[in-house]
C-alpha cells in the first residue's frame, strides 16, 4: 500500500506548476500590452486620425471645399483635365479623382517639370480650378505614419505589419490569464478603489473589442505575408505601348476614350482616372462596380489614348 506521505510528495509538484504556468501567460499578456504599448499606440492612434484625413486637409485647405449646393449631374473629368493642362502645360497629369462627397473639390495629382507633385483642385461639376496644394498634406503624413513609420515601404511595413503577432498573442493569452472570461461582459465595475476600478475597466473593454482586435491582427498578418514571404501577385495591364502625347493632348482625348470605357463596362462607377505614364501607355478608369470591400483599382477599364479602344 502506498503511504499518504508518498502521494502527497508526488502530488505537491502538480500543484506548485499551475501557477509557474499561470504566471508565465500573465508576463507574457503584460509584456506584449504593456512593454510594447506605446508604439503600438502610435500606430494605433496614427490609424484612427487617418479615418479623417481628408477632412483634415478640407479644414486646412480652403481649395477643396465646394458648396454642395452647386454640385450637380456627372462629373466633369474632361473639362477638369483640359483645365489642369491649361494651368500647367508641361507637367503631367498622374491622376484624377473623384471627391469623397459633395462638399470636396475633384482632385488632380500632377508631377511638375522638376519632379515635384502637386494637387489641382477642381469643381466637380463645370472643372473649373478651384486652387493648387502640396502634395505633402495631412492625408499623406498619417497614412505614410500609420502604414510604415515614414520609413522606405519595404522596411517600414514589415515593421508595423509584425505587430499583428503581438495582437494576436494578446487576444490568445487574454483567454489563458482571465478565468471564465464569458462571465464578464455583463459583469459590473467595482469602484471600491482605483486599482480594481481600472482592473474592472480594462477586462470589460478588452472583452467587447476582441472581436475588432482579433480582425485588426488577422489582416496585419495578412500584409506581413504579402510583404514578406507570399508576394502577391501584379495587377493584370493591358499590352499598351507608352505614347508619345502631351499633357494637352491627352486631355483633349480623355473624352473619347472615357466614353469608351463607359460603354463597355457600363456598370462601372468611376473614381479615379489614372493618365498613361511611362511604360503604361493607357488610361486606367477605376472604379466600383458590384463587389464589396474592394478598392477602386480591382475593377478597371483600360483604353488605348491614341485610338479610344478599351
Amino acid at each position: 500500500m502506498v503511504s499518504v506521505e508518498r502521494v502527497q510528495a508526488t502530488a505537491a509538484p502538480r500543484r506548485a506548476a499551475k501557477p509557474k504556468a499561470s504566471r508565465l501567460w500573465w508576463s507574457v499578456h503584460q509584456w506584449v500590452g504593456l512593454k510594447l504599448s506605446i508604439l503600438l499606440g502610435f500606430v494605433f492612434l496614427t490609424g484612427t486620425i487617418a479615418v479623417f484625413s481628408h477632412e483634415i486637409d478640407w479644414a486646412l485647405r480652403p481649395a477643396m471645399r465646394v458648396d454642395p449646393a452647386s454640385v450637380h449631374g456627372p462629373v466633369a473629368w474632361s473639362a477638369a483635365a483640359r483645365n489642369v493642362a491649361a494651368l500647367h502645360p508641361k507637367a503631367k497629369i498622374l491622376l484624377l479623382d473623384a471627391p469623397i462627397d459633395r462638399g470636396f473639390a475633384l482632385t488632380a495629382t500632377i508631377q511638375k517639370p522638376d519632379g515635384v507633385r502637386a494637387f489641382v483642385y477642381l469643381h466637380p461639376s463645370t472643372g473649373a480650378v478651384r486652387g493648387e496644394g502640396s502634395w505633402v498634406g495631412a492625408q499623406r503624413i498619417l497614412r505614410n505614419m500609420h502604414r510604415h513609420l515614414n520609413l522606405p515601404t519595404p522596411i517600414g511595413v514589415p515593421i508595423v505589419s509584425t505587430l499583428s503577432i503581438l495582437l494576436l498573442i494578446s487576444v490568445g493569452t487574454s483567454f489563458v490569464v482571465y478565468k471564465k472570461w464569458w462571465r464578464g461582459f455583463f459583469k459590473p465595475v467595482r469602484w471600491r478603489d482605483a486599482r480594481t476600478a481600472m482592473g474592472d475597466l480594462h477586462r470589460l473593454a478588452g472583452l467587447w473589442s476582441l472581436w475588432f482586435v482579433a480582425l485588426i491582427g488577422a489582416t496585419g498578418l495578412w500584409y506581413l505575408a504579402e510583404s514578406t514571404v507570399a508576394k502577391a501577385p501584379p495587377s493584370p495591364r493591358a499590352k499598351v505601348a507608352a505614347v508619345k502625347l502631351d499633357t494637352r493632348e491627352l486631355a483633349d482625348r480623355l473624352e473619347t476614350n472615357l466614353k469608351a470605357a463607359q460603354t463597355a463596362y457600363p456598370g462601372l462607377r468611376i473614381q479615379r482616372i489614372i493618365f498613361p505614364y511611362g511604360k503604361v501607355g493607357a488610361f486606367q478608369f477605376a472604379g466600383q462596380h458590384r463587389a464589396i470591400l474592394v478598392r477602386e483599382r480591382a475593377n478597371v477599364a483600360w483604353t488605348n489614348p491614341a485610338t479610344g479602344a478599351v
